[in-house]
Order: C-alpha cells, then sequence, then structure tokens
C-alpha cells in the first residue's frame, strides 16, 4: 500500500476549501478539472454524470478543444468498460485504472475488448468514480499518452474521491436552492405583494423598488444609510419577531405588522428562510374594502383554512394539534390536503401562498 504523507500539504488544503465553496453544478466541471490537473498531470481530462439508473450521461472536456465525436466516443468507452460498469452498478464508486497495457491477455474480467482502435494515441487511463446521491454519480477521466499514472497519483485520486462527490453534491444542492429562491421571487413580485430579504442581523439583503417606496411610505421616513438597514419602525418590529423564531412556548404566534393608511393598509409577515440564512419579510397592500377569500377559491375546507392559518403563524404539527385537538398526523393530512390544492409542496410555499 502507498501512503501519502502523513499530514496533506497546504496545497491540498487550499484545494479542498476551494473545491467546496463552488455553489454552481455548471461551473463545478471547469474547477474541478482545473484543481486535479494541479496535483495529476494529463493529456485529456473529462468530467462526465451518469444518472442513477444509467439510462442517461453527460460528458464534457473543460480547457480542451474536443471533437464532439471523440468526446463521445471516450464517454461510450468509460462508461462500458468492465471495471467502471461493475462501479456503476455496485453504486461505491473507485479509482481504476483502464491503461490495456497493464492488463494481462487473459484478464478477461478487466480487459474491454471492444475499445475502439481511435483511442489509442491515450493508452494510459485513470478513472475516478463517486457516487452523488440524487445526481447520480460523477466520473472524471484522466489521460496520457507517454507514461502510466503511477500508484501514488491513483491514491492521491483516491483521496480526494469522497470530497469531490459531497462538494458535487453540495453544488447541485444550493444550485437548486438559488433557483428555486429565484422562482419564488418571481412568484412573490406583482402589483400588490413585494419581498424584503434580510440576513440574520436584519440586514437588507435584497429588494425592490416597490417594497422600498411602500416601507418609505407606510413608515413616513426618510431611509437611513447605510441604505441595506429597515427604517427604525419596520427594523424594530423585525428584531421582536426575529427574537420570538425559537421560542418554543406553543401560544407564541408571530403576529403581522400592519400599518394603516386611510383607504389602504401595509401587511408584512416574517417567514425564516432557514435553508439560505436568512429571512423573507413579505409585504401585501391591501385597499381597506377587503377581497375574496383566495384560500376558499382554491377549494381549501374550513378546517384546512385554521391549518394552513396556524402553519403560516409558524406552528409546528404537534402545536398545532394540541391547539385544534387534533393528532399531528391528522394535521399532516390536512396539509398534504392543502399542499395539493394550492399546488405547492413545503410549508414555506404554502406559507407564501396563504400570505399572497
Amino acid at each position: 500500500m502507498v501512503q501519502l504523507h502523513s499530514r496533506p500539504s497546504p496545497d491540498l488544503f487550499a484545494l479542498l476549501r476551494e473545491l467546496y465553496a463552488q455553489q454552481d453544478p455548471r461551473d463545478f466541471p471547469n474547477r474541478a478539472i482545473a484543481l486535479i490537473a494541479g496535483l495529476i498531470p494529463s493529456d485529456l481530462a473529462l468530467f462526465g454524470q451518469v444518472a442513477a439508473d444509467r439510462q442517461g450521461s453527460a460528458f464534457c472536456a473543460p480547457g480542451a478543444a474536443l471533437d464532439p465525436n471523440r468526446l463521445a466516443l471516450l464517454a461510450e468507452y468509460c462508461c462500458r468498460h468492465p471495471l467502471c460498469a461493475r462501479a456503476l452498478d455496485g453504486g461505491q464508486g473507485g479509482v481504476l485504472r483502464l491503461s490495456e497495457k497493464r492488463m494481462g491477455a487473459t484478464d478477461s474480467a478487466a480487459r474491454d475488448d471492444s475499445e475502439p482502435e481511435r483511442l489509442a494515441d491515450l493508452p494510459y487511463r485513470l478513472a475516478l468514480l463517486g457516487p452523488a446521491g440524487a445526481a447520480g454519480t460523477i466520473v472524471i477521466l484522466l489521460c496520457r499518452a507517454r507514461s502510466e499514472f503511477t500508484e501514488t497519483e491513483r491514491a492521491l485520486l483516491d483521496l480526494l474521491r469522497p470530497h469531490l462527490a459531497q462538494a458535487y453534491r453540495n453544488a447541485a444542492l444550493v444550485g437548486n436552492l438559488h433557483r428555486g429562491m429565484d422562482a419564488l421571487l418571481d412568484l412573490l413580485e406583482g402589483p400588490s405583494h413585494s419581498v424584503v430579504i434580510l440576513s440574520g442581523d436584519g440586514r437588507v439583503k435584497h429588494w425592490t423598488e416597490q417594497a422600498r417606496t411602500w416601507i418609505a411610505r407606510y413608515c413616513n421616513a426618510v431611509f437611513p444609510r447605510p441604505a441595506y438597514r429597515l427604517p427604525e419602525c419596520f427594523d424594530r418590529w423585525y428584531r421582536h419577531q426575529f427574537a420570538r423564531l425559537d421560542d418554543p412556548s406553543p401560544l407564541d404566534s408571530r403576529e403581522p405588522l400592519v400599518v394603516e393608511r386611510p383607504d389602504r393598509r401595509l401587511i408584512v409577515h416574517l417567514v425564516p428562510d432557514h435553508a439560505h440564512g436568512r429571512q423573507l419579510m413579505l409585504l401585501e397592500e391591501r385597499r381597506k374594502d377587503g377581497a375574496a377569500d383566495a384560500l376558499r377559491s382554491h377549494g381549501l375546507t374550513g378546517r384546512e383554512c385554521e391549518v394552513l392559518g396556524w402553519v403560516v403563524k409558524g406552528k409546528t404539527n404537534n402545536e398545532i394539534g394540541a391547539i385544534l385537538d387534533l393528532s399531528p398526523r391528522t394535521v399532516q393530512k390536512h396539509l398534504e390536503n392543502v399542499y395539493r390544492k394550492l399546488g405547492v409542496e413545503t410549508r414555506t410555499m404554502a406559507t407564501v401562498r396563504a400570505l399572497g
């Protein structure tokens, strides 16, 4: 067994830090290949993703001007190679030498007899396969023309393998969350509603011109400097509500801020967005003559409206059950009906629809 240095080098720590800092799966292949190239030289490097059911794959060659036909050839070779196919079927991954020159003529279990002749100019190949959860399996194929990959290089790539897979999972998750947030912001912006995104310390991370106009009008105040701070009246309410987010009392309810004007009112709710480490301040302007019951128009029953009303106030299923004298399982069943009728999948999105 090849022993790596007992303590990883600073360069390796820097590589891992940068790898885990990636937040966009679309940029991940370019950065991952560039980082690996700094540790393990190769003449050609491919990054691929194979679907969990192995029914689809996508490969690219970051930084290389590679003919699409040759790319497809290499991708097919990598996926169909007996060692890779076995690793994909087993779901465990690994770092595998695919170099034909290292295989004996009788090694039928490892030899790929269908290897195209057009790959003969890159006879030395090393493949990394790392399971990436719902994203399937990531595959990195390194190819060299003149020298075999050493055992030390293989061991180093194997050391990086779980980190590459986890960093890719993280980037995919963050990318999905960002896309979800963009869709949420699109949903929340309209003639009668808007949103302000706040960090944990109350700093404004995003607000539209409409949100700024409403806050300035209803607070009857000029925005302070710096501009990422809310005016005092809104800031005071936000901090009071934020302090109550973790209050375990089942009687606690986070009440909205309601600011009155002669013919209109502004209603403000605070919705935790723990996935992003921030809070959503949802603003809705209403005429005082009232509006139709939007929830009932979606077919919600009276009990479902009650359950959703307590969800909007931040209650858990257990707390809602205690308030309405229902079992948590019954509360969850009502929520599932609410999700289906409103066309949403989460408590946060149901809250958004209820407030909108």
